[in-house]
């Protein structure tokens, strides 16, 4: 495996569980505060829009953490 694609999946999965994380906790706050009757998966208010958040935000995270452990793992050229 190359340089490159070691540093995108470490970068992936770092960056999942923190967007999930993040995302979870953001999304808890908003149903809270704002959607308390949202209703999702057999939930409601906090619970569901903190599911949706972790959804949301993991997915973000892989994407962008992928990306830039991609990038991060390139060779240099100067």
């Amino acid at each position: 495996m190359s340089r490159s694609v070691i540093f995108a999946v470490l970068g992936a999965v770092l960056f999942l569980v923190l967007g999930a994380v993040a995302g979870l906790v953001i999304g808890a706050v908003i149903g809270g505060n704002f959607f308390t009757e949202f209703r999702m998966f057999g939930v409601q208010g906090y619970e569901a829009t903190g599911d949706l958040g972790a959804i949301l935000g993991g997915l973000l995270g892989l994407i962008l953490g992928a990306r830039l452990g991609s990038r991060i793992g390139r060779p240099r050229t100067f």
